[in-house]
């Protein structure tokens, strides 16, 4: 049963996700003013460098209007900034505004913010209550999270496997295990995240082109490892329609929307890889393949979340899809295809 507060702050969190995929790299955050158990105005990030959540839920304020101010509540799914960057600290303007009851989700993780103006706030003798639905907030800004707390992008692992297990046969033959329910949601996973990333193999043979098709939105980077450079300019990913990365061991150069880029695969690869990719505005990734690639980053433990979409056929032989241990969240069943979803924590 939820309680008052929980109530409007899950419609903040409702209104946050109205932006999801829009404001990378800054989080969706959204946020509702309550007076006498009334929403009177409400507002979220739609978008990165515009107004933040406070301020377009605060923008027609007055609180000369408020008779009873202790009655008057700020419901923000986060902390709010306290630093000067694309706006002015919302902390302020929340303090000018006089609002004294604030509720907030959790305290950002930002090194600029991190609790300070939940701090300045109570100094003024602000009423600030913290952690509603704290774990409910958090899950709508994954990649912000990770971004803040391991310096790194988000990583989702997919991949679509046979109910026996196979993520291919072993001509590499995978078309298709999924149906189309499944590869619509691939595609709107798609369009909320930064890049996606194959190895040489999957390209090779299933010459995808990792795009978004089936969902509006912009379609990611496209990051394909390929050491040895042996891919052909014929495939699809080097159509120039999308900004595509190559890692290799061999060349360094530009060439249209394309980038060939040099790091060492005897080293840690992945971790060079990721800081180079986050250096680039690359805050999450899709990891879509194929199995030694998944299986590359699930040994490193570089995952956040994994996807793994099991198909109404069966394969007898082929190659193994990755497993993981544990950690299985949840499921959901896409008509005759099974969503399992898993949390690396």
């Amino acid at each position: 049963m939820f309680n008052k507060h929980e109530i409007y702050m899950q419609r903040a969190i409702d209104l946050a996700l109205t932006a999801k995929g829009k404001t990378s790299p800054n989080p969706i955050v959204g946020a509702v003013l309550v007076y006498k158990d009334n929403i009177i105005s409400e507002g979220f990030h739609a978008y990165a460098g515009g107004p933040h959540a406070e301020v377009s839920c605060l923008k027609d304020f007055e609180i000369s209007k408020i008779q009873n101010r202790e009655q008057l509540y700020l419901y923000v799914t986060l902390e709010p900034c306290a630093h000067f960057g694309k706006t002015p600290p919302c902390c302020d303007l929340i303090i000018d505004k006089g609002i004294d009851n604030i509720v907030i989700g959790h305290q950002d993780p930002n090194p600029k913010v991190a609790g300070g103006s939940i701090k300045k706030l109570k100094e003024l003798g602000k009423n600030v209550l913290v952690g509603v639905l704290e774990a409910e907030c958090r899950s709508i800004n994954k990649p912000f999270l990770v971004n803040q707390e391991k310096n790194r992008p988000y990583i989702l692992l997919k991949w679509a496997q046979s109910k026996d297990g196979f993520i291919a046969r072993k001509n590499f033959d995978s078309k298709w295990i999924s149906n189309s329910i499944s590869r619509t949601l691939v595609h709107k996973l798609r369009a909320h995240l930064d890049g996606i990333l194959v190895g040489k193999n999957t390209t090779l043979y299933d010459n995808p082109r990792l795009n978004v098709r089936d969902w509006k939105g912009n379609s990611p980077v496209r990051i394909i490892i390929d050491p040895k450079c042996k891919l052909t300019k014929d495939l699809k990913v080097f159509d120039q329609s999308i900004n595509t990365i190559v890692f290799n061991e061999k060349i360094e150069k530009v060439s249209g929307l394309i980038e060939y880029i040099s790091i060492d695969f005897n080293e840690n690869w992945i971790k060079s890889m990721l800081t180079n990719l986050y250096s680039r505005d690359i805050y999450s990734l899709m990891i879509e393949g194929g199995a030694n690639i998944l299986n590359q980053f699930i040994e490193a433990q570089y995952w956040d979340e994994a996807y793994i979409f099991v198909g109404d056929v069966i394969f007898k032989d082929g190659i193994k899809a990755p497993i993981l241990a544990s950690n299985l969240k949840g499921t959901i069943d896409l008509k005759n295809d099974r969503l399992l979803i898993y949390e690396n924590v």
